[in-house]
């Protein structure tokens, strides 16, 4: 556990294990918490680090707006701060958007990338969804309220009827102990609707693994199927009946498709 001081900013970090380093990228309002699973597993054979990304978790919020480029150089300097000079990197929804950047500004740091429901540029639906949360936090609706709205935009219909995972979902991020501020929810915000690297993905070229979900609502399987397309070396791996938190909802079966990636 520990703060260090990057880009005029507090940026709270983990790192754990020693081997071959896999640094972890959470998605929009996420934070560490996320990839704990993951990075305990693999610090056995590895050198994880996880962190909170600017606005998010213990990390500090300033005014927006951010950018992904912005918290992409925050990865960087923390990076060369914890003193990883290569690493494969690990991401969802929004870590996407910092994986690319990273791989299209810092080649020589990006070794190879698993992105998990990927995008290019974040679809217009997902954008509207997210700005009407945050209207809804503004208007004091209660939080449990809000995570009702939000959770169909995030798991499929298998764990939606699966009461207890869905109940038990909504109530750990109802206990969130780091909540977002208004700042840094704005701001996350602000990045992912100015992010768009469709005209230079076809420049990324670390070794991609991208997977996604077949009932991801935030971004859908024709955004995977973009970077499919696009990028100049990558593979699609799709589970069906899964939503956008694929690596939450299929946390074990995610688990050994990245352990495959990696072992190759």
């Amino acid at each position: 556990m520990a703060f260090a001081k990057i880009n005029n900013i507090n940026m709270y970090y983990e790192v754990k294990g020693e081997g071959e380093p896999i640094v972890f990228l959470s998605g929009f309002s996420t934070n560490r918490e996320t990839w704990r699973n993951y990075s305990d597993r693999l610090s056995s054979s590895y050198q994880t680090l996880i962190l909170d990304n600017r606005g998010a978790g213990e990390s500090d919020a300033p005014p927006p707006p951010y950018t992904i480029e912005m918290m992409a150089e925050d990865t960087a300097a923390l990076m060369d701060h914890v003193g990883i000079k290569e690493a494969t990197m690990i991401g969802s929804s929004m870590g996407t958007a910092i994986i690319q950047t990273l791989a299209l500004r810092y080649p020589n740091k990006v070794k190879r990338g698993i992105l998990i429901s990927p995008f290019a540029k974040l679809p217009l639906t997902a954008v509207m969804k997210s700005e009407t949360i945050g209207k809804l936090l503004e208007a004091g609706v209660p939080l449990n309220l809000v995570i009702e709205s939000v959770i169909p935009w995030l798991y499929s219909n298998a764990f939606l009827n699966d009461g207890d995972r869905a109940k038990n979902k909504s109530q750990e991020m109802l206990e969130n102990p780091y909540p977002q501020t208004p700042e840094g929810y704005l701001g996350q915000l602000t990045a992912l609707k100015t992010f768009d690297s469709r005209e230079h993905v076809g420049d990324i070229q670390a070794e991609m693994l991208l997977i996604a979900g077949s009932e991801d609502l935030s971004t859908p399987l024709y955004c995977s199927q973009y970077l499919a397309d696009h990028l100049p070396v990558c593979t699609l791996k799709v589970f069906e009946h899964v939503g956008h938190m694929a690596h939450v909802e299929q946390r074990d079966k995610v688990f050994e498709v990245i352990q495959k990636f990696l072992n190759n």
